[in-house]
């Protein structure tokens, strides 16, 4: 779902120059959130602490 609203902001974005700009902060804020997330869950998955995990 989210991917089909940004490829319609992009494709917006070639015949409406405004948009384009929309389109670009969109981009950057789905990195930025990407990164977040995968950071999150490494570290919340204490596989970066140095300890063996006991079940």
């Amino acid at each position: 779902m989210a991917l089909t609203a940004w490829l319609t902001v992009v494709g917006i974005g070639i015949y409406i120059p405004y948009v384009k700009g929309l389109a670009l902060a969109a981009a950057f804020f789905t990195l930025t959130w990407s990164i977040g997330q995968a950071t999150k869950q490494f570290y919340g998955s204490s596989y970066g602490d140095g300890r063996t995990r006991r079940s």
